[in-house]
């Protein structure tokens, strides 16, 4: 198998296991995050994700199951409701994005500059692409895009630990019930 075949298939499966983490009912009824987490795996991992993403993208998985796992014990969010939990959580690793963006800007500005250019292309060609999307996970990623381009006034650029953030409230926000749903079921 090819690295990059290799890398792609890596993504798949850190996708599957975070919408398996979501299926968890001690973690699904206190946070959307992980699924939002699948949706975006899943496409930067479909597309052509460079060294640096998929570095990040494991240590990021390290992180992000360590909370589930304190979710799961009601060590983390055991108060609160979903929303705020999850936005809680997007910021919490969108905050663990930025250090490894600014060490990398530290250590190697060409590379950093090419890894941010390549991801805001990306934001780019999602947020305007709609004629071909591959799947679920594309189509909610560019509802996302669309969303935080809305919402800032802007496009939403990958160096910018706001604008990733409100990328991932958008996303996660697709599996937020609505009023009325949490209505009916009290």
């Amino acid at each position: 198998m090819s690295e990059r075949a290799q890398i792609r298939l890596e993504f798949e499966r850190r996708a599957t296991r975070y919408a398996q983490l979501d299926r968890d009912p001690r973690i699904h009824v206190r946070t959307r995050f992980f699924e939002a987490a699948s949706t975006v795996t899943r496409v930067i991992g479909g597309g052509d994700p460079t060294h640096f993403m998929a570095r990040l993208s494991a240590a990021l998985e390290i992180a992000n199951t360590t909370r589930a796992m304190h979710i799961g014990d009601g060590r983390l969010y055991a108060g609160g409701c979903w929303r705020s939990n999850t936005v809680d959580f997007v910021r919490f690793e969108q905050g663990l994005v930025q250090k490894e963006l600014e060490a990398l800007q530290a250590e190697d500005p060409f590379q950093y500059a090419a890894e941010v250019d390549a991801a805001d292309w990306g934001f780019a060609r999602m947020s305007v692409w709609c004629s071909r999307f591959r799947s679920a996970a594309h189509r909610r990623l560019h509802f996302a895009l669309r969303s935080a381009r809305e919402t800032l006034g802007r496009a939403p650029q990958f160096a910018r630990q706001g604008d990733r953030e409100s990328i991932g409230i958008a996303i996660a926000s697709l599996w937020f019930p609505s009023d009325r749903e949490v209505e009916t079921a009290s």
